[in-house]
């Protein structure tokens, strides 16, 4: 009797069925029950870029960090909101901080992403670092990831922080007077 139930249990995981997606989805109700439906490849946003987001923590506090380039349609402008030495500032910038983001967006197909990454160990890890990226767009698409202890084998999210971080390090090196403390 052993014998059948252990070769029952051999074939059980040779030969079972396995999901790499949940049964069901909620796509509005259209999908019947225990039919998995693939997941469209992520495409970039059509729309005009709106508001970029980044930020790293670490274990030591950066110079410059906590970026937020938004751009004000209504009112004609952008701002570059950033941390500068433990203060929050804000400074007019250019609209073409947009295009080089978006250019790096869409080269480095930032839109791929999984939404978030983390470190996976047995054992809770009390140091180390976060991140989070967002990207809205006109027609409230969005672009988004983050992670804790992990990041993507992608060189783009380093190409907005290093864009970001210039833009900043330019308007503090101008001596300009920040728009906001």
């Amino acid at each position: 009797m052993k014998r059948i139930i252990l070769a029952m249990a051999v074939v059980g995981a040779l030969f079972g069925c396995k999901a790499k997606e949940p049964a069901s989805s909620t796509n509005g109700g259209d999908e019947k029950p225990g039919i998995v439906t693939p997941k469209a490849k992520p495409t970039m946003p059509q729309g005009r870029l709106l508001r970029v987001t980044y930020l790293y923590q670490g274990m030591r506090m950066e110079e410059f960090g906590e970026y937020d380039l938004t751009r004000f349609p209504e009112e004609g402008g952008s701002k570059l909101k950033f941390r500068y030495r433990g203060d929050k500032v804000a400074y007019d910038v250019s609209d073409t901080l947009f295009d080089a983001a978006r250019r790096i967006i869409d080269e480095e197909k930032l839109y791929e992403l999984d939404s978030y990454y983390t470190f996976k160990s047995e054992y809770r890890v009390l140091d180390g670092y976060r991140w989070d990226f967002a990207s809205y767009f006109e027609g409230k698409q969005t672009v988004s990831s983050g992670g804790r202890n992990a990041m993507p084998n992608s060189k783009g999210l380093s190409m907005i922080r290093d864009l970001l971080f210039a833009a900043a390090r330019k308007c503090v090196e101008n001596n300009e007077q920040p728009i906001t403390q």
